[in-house]
């Protein structure tokens, strides 16, 4: 108790602290975006200290709440997916005015819904900041309820979430647990594929609008990096000094599809480098036009077949995006480079954002819950969960050849500690420097 007492005592020097740093930096960016474009420096202390605080706050509750506060916890937060589920199949966020109130009866009337129920849900919402009841019995967006009206992908994800994950996550709990307690973890067989996944497959085939509610659960729900955040990490790297190299090659493998490209993001930063964009199972010139068409002109589009021997020998740089979560395949992909990374001294960028974090060593926990909830809902929905990450550093140590090794030499991360990239080299005797 008295180590719970002392901690929270740090936590909440550490919170007033955030809190100072969001308000101070908050002020000079103008956070509510104001017409004229604020420093970005302020505006990445205001993101960094949103986190903390979060942080913080997912921290305090683990040490102070008891059994039924978490209880009741998830039950709220049950209904209120419920809730918005409700909301998005009746269309009642579009018909709320984002300025100013409405009578709840009348956005009842307008959508053919019961105004009782919509009432109460509007209630429950209001607890958590979604939706308000300015005065008795009128209804207004807040900023997060417009948010998901503005940006539908938003509801997507929610809709996503509520179809799909919670009802598979609640389906299949034995037999997570029987995959949980195998003595070395594998990917289910075909004659051993969960009911939900032959559900999800179907429902895709069928409804092709989860082809787009599935990678906004992915983005939004799932933690899942965009290209240009996973480019923002990279430039942790001397792009400037990789630039200069004669006849400098960039060769970017296993793209799918074309918008989750990271050297099209690297290319706006980089104006002088020039990129091999292998996309994953594809012949040259398959691409769409639509998919080009707004592709920076120094980027080359070519095909690559899973595990074939790297074509492109001469590039500096491999950035590297794992086939699947499984073993064989990443050590297929490793060795189909090594010739490669040898023959000039390369290095590759082994993309690992999807890859699951150590136990403990995020300083977020709250990031940790989330990687861990998308690799279980993949797992459920898709029948293949992620790879850990000593998993993935137990693979790369096993690629050799007669004269040498893959080694890691830097991990490239995220605010929050989340490996985003391995940076490898090929190592040839003992000796290897860092880049």
């Amino acid at each position: 108790m008295m180590d719970n007492l002392n901690q929270l005592q740090i936590y909440s020097t550490e919170l007033a602290t955030a809190f100072t740093s969001f308000l101070s930096h908050s002020q000079n960016s103008n956070f509510q975006q104001g017409p004229i474009a604020q420093p970005a420096s302020d505006m990445n202390e205001v993101q960094r200290a949103r986190e903390k605080i979060l942080s913080l706050l997912t921290k305090i509750r683990t040490l102070i709440w008891g059994p039924t506060d978490f209880l009741q916890h998830l039950a709220s937060q049950n209904e209120i997916l419920a809730c918005l589920h409700w909301l998005g199949e009746n269309q009642i966020l579009a018909c709320i005015p984002l300025a100013g109130s409405v009578p709840i009866k009348d956005i009842a009337d307008l959508t053919g819904v019961s105004a009782t129920q919509l009432s109460r849900i509007i209630r429950l919402g209001a607890t958590v900041g979604f939706l308000a009841e300015p005065k008795a019995d009128h209804v207004a967006h807040t900023q997060l309820s417009a948010s998901f009206f503005s940006n539908p992908s938003l509801l997507d994800a929610a809709t996503f979430l509520s179809e799909f994950v919670a009802p598979a996550t609640l389906q299949v709990p034995q037999q997570v647990t029987q995959r949980a307690s195998d003595s070395q973890p594998q990917h289910c067989s075909d004659n051993n594929v969960l009911p939900s996944v032959e559900l999800f497959h179907v429902a895709r085939e069928r409804r092709p609008k989860i082809n787009r509610q599935w990678p906004a659960y992915l983005h939004h729900v799932g933690g899942v990096y965009t290209a240009k955040d996973v480019a923002a990490i990279l430039t942790q790297l001397n792009w400037a000094k990789i630039g200069n190299v004669p006849d400098v090659c960039i060769v970017e493998v296993n793209v799918q599809p074309l918008s989750s490209s990271i050297g099209q993001c690297l290319a706006e930063i980089y104006p002088t480098l020039y990129f091999n964009v292998q996309v994953l199972d594809q012949e040259p010139g398959v691409a769409s036009g639509r998919e080009l068409e707004d592709f920076n002109p120094r980027l080359t589009i070519t095909g690559r077949t899973l595990g074939k021997r790297q074509a492109v020998s001469e590039a500096v740089v491999y950035i590297l995006h794992l086939p699947s979560a499984s073993p064989s395949l990443v050590l297929n992909e490793l060795t189909a480079h090594l010739d490669a990374l040898r023959t000039r001294g390369s290095i590759m960028l082994i993309l690992t954002a999807r890859v699951l974090p150590e136990l403990g060593s995020l300083s977020d926990p709250g990031a940790e819950a989330t990687a861990r909830s998308r690799d279980l809902s993949l797992l459920q929905l898709t029948n293949e969960g992620e790879m850990e990450m000593d998993e993935l550093l137990e693979v790369i140590g096993t690629v050799r050849d007669n004269t040498g090794k893959l080694v890691v030499t830097k991990k490239l991360c995220a605010r929050n500690g989340l490996i985003v990239a391995l940076v490898v080299k090929y190592q040839a005797g003992q000796s290897m420097r860092e880049i």
